[in-house]
């Protein structure tokens, strides 16, 4: 909008005409991305094992949910896979409704929504179908699910994975439902041991380390990028394989333009994945896709990713496997077993917040929890931190403040967005456990992260607490992570529950009379992780 008043400033003219026209060429964007980027992106070797996985009758959902996603579903698989994909890719409510077929505030990673959106009955009906899709109305975030046996349940739950029970006609279904960091970063170990089977011929997970750890890959590096808002299991894939493992501001224009400034560099390099917590993604060609030199799209797609997943998908089922094998395989591998909760609390509540008449008091209340999250940032307030985390000023080490290298924040100046990278205050304590913090942002509203490290320096649990910057929402992203062999999903609500309690969470609540976001938080604990 400021970009067309400016346009019209002092005099200016803004002309509407009917096409077709002499004057407008029409440009096929959907075309294009098609032929050019996704074409590079599913090569014939990356789409071999969907191909394969088709010719043996398995099946794959895509769920466009009424909006855009499946008209470009369609177009792009019938420039992938022409005459192939009908055999076994189905495409669910494929048409635009702008009623969104009835269903309020749809969210593909709401479990309820797969259940209105037809998902979840297309899957019971169809035990051929290894994995369902469903794309938001702009497909730009994604929702999966896969059936799993139900001898399966406790075991994915002890991985961190959201199981689902639902109704069948014989029975019971038990839904597998990857959270978008646990989905992006399964994706970005595949295309990882897809990378290394490509450049250095060796697919084998231990093998593949060995190689890439010897520096094998050289000069050539693999980035993987995401937020401060995103789960640890991406920075522990990174680690144990080498992978260059960055971090920006929550946005998703602050991991592409992180994306451009490494591609500027033209080293060949690849980027696996851009991920972002809320379920937006892309990935990458291998190769550059273009005259440029580029090697990824810098904005998220659900149709990319849906492939990518069938890909994925396909490949372990002409193995043999499943993509819950693939998980706990690389599950296994990260040191510990992650366990992620969003809080998304509307201030004072939902109807207050989103009642145009009650802006004011909504805005009130945002900013009082606002003004207790900053002041834990005071130097006189530093104690108070310490203790929300079960630690004591007088027994711990101010350790000399940092410059965090591996997080990249945008400012914008006068001449345009600029790379800045955080200030970290730490803590060591005799155990030799240490606390981090650092501000998301120069704004209040863009609140901080605190990590709790164990002696060995891997993470033991952290949060990132922010707000938005349009309504009365506060966002706290809180995850913990355990032991493989002995882990105890409920720490999740043990550690964190004493800094809900500061920000007052446990008095406010998504509806009046409703149940506090502190006691919504533990009931979704329970039934995540612990059956209820």
């Amino acid at each position: 909008a400021d970009h067309v008043r400016a346009l019209t400033r002092g005099g200016g003219v803004i002309r509407f005409g009917a096409l077709p026209a002499a004057s407008v060429e029409i440009s096929d964007a959907k075309g294009i991305y098609a032929e050019t980027y996704l074409r590079a992106t599913f090569d014939a070797e990356t789409l071999a094992p969907l191909r394969q996985a088709l010719a043996r009758g398995a099946g794959f959902l895509f769920d466009g949910l009424f909006g855009v996603g499946s008209m470009a579903m369609r177009r792009y698989l019938d420039t992938l896979l022409p005459g192939a994909w009908q055999a076994g890719v189905h495409l669910l409510n494929e048409c635009v409704d702008p009623r969104i077929g009835g269903i309020a505030k749809p969210d593909p990673s709401d479990p309820q929504t797969l259940v209105l959106s037809g998902a979840i009955d297309f899957l019971t009906r169809h035990p051929n179908v290894l994995i369902s899709v469903t794309a938001d109305m702009d497909a730009d975030r994604i929702g999966k699910a896969v059936l799993i046996p139900a001898d399966r349940v406790a075991r994915a739950r002890e991985l961190g994975l959201f199981v689902t029970e639902f109704p069948a006609d014989h029975g019971s279904v038990w839904a597998l439902r990857f959270t978008a960091n646990q989905a992006f970063t399964l994706i970005a170990y595949d295309r990882l041991l897809s990378a290394a089977e490509r450049f250095l011929g060796v697919r084998e997970p231990k093998e593949v380390r060995r190689r890439l750890l010897r520096g094998d890959l050289a000069p050539r590096q693999l980035h993987l990028i995401t937020s401060i808002a995103t789960s640890v299991i991406a920075g522990q894939l990174a680690r144990r394989y080498g992978v260059r493992f960055h971090l920006t501001a929550v946005g998703f224009k602050n991991l592409g333009w992180l994306a451009r400034e490494i591609d500027a560099r033209r080293a060949g390099d690849v980027i696996l994945c851009l991920m972002e917590e809320s379920g937006g993604a892309q990935i990458g060609p291998f190769q550059p896709w273009n005259e440029r030199g580029d090697t990824i799209h810098r904005d998220k797609d659900t149709c990319a990713l849906a492939l990518a997943l069938f890909c994925v998908a396909g490949r372990e089922h002409c193995q043999g496997r499943s993509l819950l094998d693939l998980y706990e395989e690389m599950a296994s591998q990260l040191g510990g077993l992650a366990y992620f909760e969003r809080i998304d609390a509307y201030l004072p509540n939902q109807p207050v917040a989103e009642d145009p008449a009650r802006v004011a008091e909504a805005e009130a209340a945002k900013q009082r929890v606002l003004a207790r999250l900053s002041a834990l940032r005071e130097e006189e307030n530093q104690g108070r931190l310490l203790e929300l985390f079960g630690y004591s000023l007088g027994d711990a080490e101010r350790l000399p403040t940092t410059c965090h290298e591996g997080v990249t924040l945008l400012a914008r100046q006068a001449d345009g967005w600029h790379p800045e990278h955080p200030q970290v205050t730490a803590y060591r304590f005799p155990d030799g456990s240490r606390l981090e913090w650092f501000a998301g942002g120069a704004k209040p509203e863009d609140g901080m992260r605190i990590d709790v490290l164990g002696a060995d320096g891997n993470p033991r649990h952290w949060c990132v607490v922010r707000a938005s910057g349009t309504e009365a929402l506060l966002r706290v992203y809180l995850e913990i992570v355990e032991p493989i062999d002995a882990p105890r999903p409920q720490r999740l609500v043990e550690v964190l529950t004493p800094l809900l309690r500061y920000l007052h969470l446990d008095e406010y609540a998504l509806q009046t009379g409703g149940p506090s976001y502190l006691e919504a938080f533990e009931a979704a604990v329970r039934d995540k992780y612990l059956g209820g």
